[in-house]
């Protein structure tokens, strides 16, 4: 609690007032700021210096994992924004809406050579692994998607708020 104190109570009167809650939070929401490195294999202390392949702070992810497929690094962000970046290089090949707002939970899914990601709402959208934002369906479950879906065999699994659908053969 001690520790609390000495962050939180800036006018040293021994209790956190609203007001010194908020300062304090917002500090601390102005200081951790997204951040994505690449970096080389081979370092043995601090990489940053010798092995840096490339870094963004923009197009991160709140909550879904990225996604490494066929040389391209996908990012979902709230809002229906998806990022591609050349994995290797880090060059951004696309940063754009792809028609379904919302949040974003289940991290993006690569099904052969196409991409699926499902929204909080509830829209499952199937876009083309490519170097350019191609958007091949759009999908709604009218349920909320939390769970990440999964592919197995030919078949993709979505598990919505109250249903566990299978599509494919």
């Amino acid at each position: 609690m001690d520790v609390l104190l000495r962050i939180f109570d800036h006018d040293k009167n021994g209790l956190i007032s609203e007001a010194e809650w908020m300062q304090t939070m917002a500090g601390f929401a102005a200081q951790s700021q997204p951040y994505l490195a690449a970096l080389r294999p081979g370092a043995t202390r601090n990489a940053r210096p010798s092995h840096l392949a490339w870094e963004t702070r923009r197009g991160i992810p709140e909550t879904p994992s990225l996604l490494h497929c066929q040389g391209k690094l996908y990012l979902m962000r709230d809002g229906g924004v998806l990022t591609c970046f050349e994995a290797a290089t880090g060059k951004e090949f696309f940063r754009e809406r792809i028609g379904a707002p919302g949040q974003y939970i289940a991290s993006p899914v690569a099904a052969g050579d196409q991409l699926v990601v499902a929204s909080v709402p509830g829209i499952v959208t199937v876009l083309a692994i490519a170097d350019e934002l191609r958007i091949l369906a759009r999908n709604e479950f009218r349920e909320a998607i939390f769970a990440t879906p999964a592919v197995a065999g030919n078949r993709l699994y979505l598990r919505t708020a109250a249903h566990l659908y299978a599509v494919g053969d």
